[in-house]
């Protein structure tokens, strides 16, 4: 991969997250945690549309989590995704998977958006999708959909759920289960019906604590609650959801995790940003495979424990916005680190540890005490981009880094960025024409 080519994605990456993360609209912020307006078309479609801009992508690319560096090999999962993911790889160039991992649920034939014309093929639906504004229960005949596997349902108004999971229930193949807005204040104990429930999104829903059977879905994948705001806590036996390979509560209330975390050892992604979280568990180090973690825009962590430096598979880092004045000793274990963003912290030194970090390809430090970047980082083998803040480190400092390493690309702020990337841009079009 030429180095052009190398920092476009990089800054296509970067670009699209400040735009995601910067935002007010609704949009903007679901974009960064979990894309519905993420749109496949069909399975043999080479490109995604996200936020109306669209990437190609090579459906070959599907199952590769990890940015693919030319010439580095970074420590995979111990095991195979069952997830349907996609991710920054030099066939996708939508971004580091730090801040938007897409799960891709592809649209076919078998879906079908409205119970009177799932019911004429009964045998035939796969995908049901139901807006329903003050739905109180499922709709009569759904049971007669044997071969159901995603339920989708928005803006509804449950009454009962319990009744609707035991219709729920009866339906062998069942596997993805979407309320999203549907005003659920409890998650019946009943959830446990569903055995062969893989994804859960629970979404915009004023959910306050989840009860201990939730824990019993032991083929569960995927669970989602963005904005689920008065969700404070997470069942002590989380752990065992052994399966588990993405989490996300950004936007709830939750201030820790369960000591049990560490047996979710499959969780490859974590999304906790906009949330409440104050601290982690001296157990969270145990989640081996874990490679995507956002704990940004929490405001309220101050240190990370010390088993944190056993995250050997951690690629995407996201901690900005908190409280932090220092990192763990010997962070530099971190070998994966490809993505670091301590924006908002309360640094006052340049971590020792990050020019150790041969990987590391990106550093966001902006609104730190850092005054001065070492020399060192002009000698790491990957580093692309670093953000820093121009109002406290010298230009002399810059301009040394620049002369000693051409190729690094320092900024101090993200228009600054964007306007590079649009240059960028309009010389590859001017190529091509």
């Amino acid at each position: 991969m030429n180095n052009l080519f190398h920092t476009f994605i990089v800054l296509l990456s970067t670009f699209l997250i400040y735009s995601c993360t910067t935002g007010n609209s609704e949009n903007q912020k679901q974009l960064e945690q979990y894309p519905n307006n993420v749109e496949i078309d069909s399975p043999d479609k080479e490109t995604i549309t996200v936020g109306g801009v669209e990437f190609e992508i090579d459906p070959s690319s599907q199952g590769e989590f990890l940015y693919d560096m030319e010439g580095v090999e970074l420590l995979q999962p111990s095991f195979k995704s069952k997830l349907n993911w996609t991710s920054n790889t030099a066939k996708c160039d939508y971004g580091s998977p730090n801040y938007a991992t897409i799960m891709v649920h592809q649209s076919n034939k078998s879906t079908f958006n409205s119970i009177e014309e799932a019911l004429k093929k009964p045998l035939e639906v796969k995908n049901l999708f139901l807006v329903v504004d003050n739905l109180k229960a499922l709709p009569k005949g759904i049971e007669k959909l044997q071969n159901l596997e995603r339920l989708a349902v928005e803006s509804a108004n449950f009454t009962d759920f319990s009744k609707d999971i035991e219709r729920l229930s009866k339906l062998p193949n069942i596997k993805t289960l979407q309320l999203k807005g549907c005003n659920l204040k409890t998650l019946p104990k009943n959830i446990n019906l569903l055995k062969n429930l893989e994804v859960i999104y629970l979404g915009f829903n004023p959910i306050e604590s989840l009860p201990d059977e939730f824990c019993e879905l032991e083929n569960l994948l995927f669970a989602e609650f963005y904005n689920a705001s008065s969700l404070r806590e997470l069942p002590s036996d989380f752990g065992n959801l052994s399966k588990l390979e993405f989490l996300g509560i950004a936007g709830t209330s939750i201030s820790t995790f369960p000591n049990s975390i560490e047996n979710c050892d499959n969780l490859l992604c974590i999304t906790a940003n906009s949330a409440q979280v104050e601290k982690l568990p001296s157990t969270f180090g145990g989640l081996e495979n874990l490679c995507n973690l956002n704990l940004g825009y929490n405001y309220k962590i101050k240190e990370l424990p010390t088993s944190f430096i056993n995250l050997k598979r951690l690629t995407n880092l996201n901690l900005q916005e908190n409280k932090l004045n220092y990192l763990p000793s010997n962070f530099d274990k971190l070998q994966n680190l490809t993505h670091l963003n301590l924006n908002g912290n309360q640094l006052n030194t340049f971590p020792n540890a990050l020019p150790k970090l041969s990987n590391l390809m990106q550093i966001d430090m902006l609104e730190n005490n850092i005054n001065h970047i070492p020399y060192e980082m002009a000698d790491s083998e990957n580093i692309d981009i670093i953000m820093y803040d121009a109002a406290k480190i010298s230009q002399t400092n810059i301009d040394s880094l620049k002369q000693l390493n051409p190729d690094i690309h320092l900024y101090s702020d993200y228009n600054q960025m964007g306007s590079l990337l649009q240059e960028m841009i309009m010389k590859d079009m001017k190529k091509d024409k």
